[in-house]
């Protein structure tokens, strides 16, 4: 014979706590994550079916700013960065962008990013920047 189990002893009846989700995103430079509200956006949008897009025609490149409203709806391939001159500059320098996004950056977009670093402020003290996860020490335990 089976000996049958009351409900309150069984562990998945159990509700899961709620909890708060947070949105983080990496930057494609410095490799921190941090909310996705503080970081800028580069959106590469998708097609739909029938348009192709042919090498001679540039990708279109949208970028979504911090503070902007109803943005996190758009779909495409993402990529994105600190707002802070070092990340962006680092980024262009190394084509970080084109490679998170798979293509190659407009000058629009290029120019728009050159300007938002250039009116970026350098961070002063360590505490503004996101909280690196950790380093990989190069030795195994």
């Amino acid at each position: 014979m089976v000996a049958q189990r009351s409900q309150s002893t069984l562990p998945y009846c159990a509700p899961k706590p709620v909890s708060a989700k947070l949105n983080l995103r990496q930057c494609v430079h410095c490799r921190c994550q941090a909310p996705r509200a503080g970081m800028i956006r580069l959106l590469r949008p998708t097609l739909p079916l029938p348009v192709m897009r042919t090498p001679e025609t540039p990708p279109e490149i949208i970028i979504i700013w911090p503070g902007q409203p109803n943005t996190s709806k758009q779909q495409g391939r993402s990529a994105y960065v600190c707002l802070n001159a070092t990340c962006i500059l680092a980024a262009i320098k190394r084509k970080s962008f084109a490679r998170a996004l798979k293509c190659a950056l407009p000058p629009e977009a290029l120019a728009q990013l050159l300007a938002t670093a250039e009116q970026t402020p350098e961070p002063k003290d360590e505490g503004t920047q996101p909280q690196h996860l950790g380093s990989y020490s190069g030795t195994r335990a």
